[in-house]
């Protein structure tokens, strides 16, 4: 591909969809309620359908793109990407816009494929739990449910051995990391792991 075209299918990644405004997320949690695997799973459920449509929805611009080649095709694309992506920022908050910003720039880059739900019950004996994902997989989203009346110490994405450092790359992380205040506090831990395709 051409590096003017490379140049705008990132642009035209850069789009969201009017369906990524309307993303709802079905279960909303406050601190100390108790997390279903089936709330989670609904939620889960929701960010996957989101992330399969932004990733359709980048590859049918792509190849848009790579079709088009006059001068006045490219025009017309650049301007419709200015047009949308200006309605967008006037219905959509600035923080939703730059979370699926942030998810589109990186399936520009790389896909997801094969996307699966994994979890591991803790030992009552444990203050720490990981949801571990299948060798070649990483981890893209991740949750901790809390036995009744305990509250999360911390939860986070985490590379094998290390602390997570902002803005590095997803196929660092292979696992959700949850850690209650003491043993027993965490009844099990979720992740979402997703292979990188090209």
């Amino acid at each position: 591909m051409s590096r003017p075209y490379k140049y705008l299918g990132i642009a035209g990644a850069l789009l969201l969809p009017a369906g990524a405004v309307a993303l709802t997320i079905p279960n909303l949690f406050s601190n100390g309620d108790v997390l279903t695997a089936s709330a989670l799973n609904e939620n889960f459920a929701a960010i996957e359908g989101e992330l399969n449509q932004l990733r359709t929805d980048v590859t049918a611009l792509q190849a848009a793109l790579d079709a088009k080649a006059s001068g006045d095709d490219i025009t017309q694309l650049n301007s419709a990407v200015s047009s949308l992506q200006s309605s967008l920022n006037q219905k959509a908050s600035t923080a939703s816009v730059t979370a699926l910003q942030t998810d589109v720039a990186t399936l520009s880059s790389s896909a997801l494929t094969d996307c699966s739900l994994h979890w591991t019950d803790c030992a009552p004996t444990d203050v720490a739990c990981f949801a571990t994902c299948p060798a070649g997989k990483f981890a893209i989203a991740g949750s901790c449910h809390a036995a009744g009346g305990k509250f999360l110490n911390s939860d986070f994405p985490n590379p094998p051995g290390a602390w997570p450092t902002s803005g590095e790359s997803f196929t660092k992380f292979d696992r959700t990391h949850c850690r209650g205040t003491a043993a027993g506090d965490i009844l099990s831990s979720f992740v979402v792991c997703c292979a990188e395709g090209i």
